[in-house]
């Protein structure tokens, strides 16, 4: 069975900034969520709840409630900014 997929607000218009041909690249890899929730590369984030995906330069930040099988992406952005609260 297949993984719900949420996107938060924040990060629809975190993902809408950037260039369409890395928006490909994160749409992609957002929807491969759905069959394999935590792929290769997938890391626990630390001092905070949650995981993490890289995509190039950018990372996917998410969590994955197994009960309800369902993930949330809180955050999209830049490896050197998207950590900032």
């Amino acid at each position: 069975m297949s993984w719900q997929i949420e996107i938060s607000r924040d990060a629809r218009k975190e993902l809408a900034v950037l260039h369409s041909q890395m928006q490909v690249r994160i749409s992609k890899a957002i929807l491969a969520l759905e069959n394999n929730p935590f792929p290769s590369g997938c890391k626990k984030l630390k001092n905070r709840d949650g995981f993490r995906i890289r995509v190039g330069d950018y990372r996917v930040l998410f969590f994955a409630d197994t009960k309800a099988k369902q993930i949330v992406i809180s955050a999209i952005g830049h490896r050197r900014e998207v950590y900032r609260d």
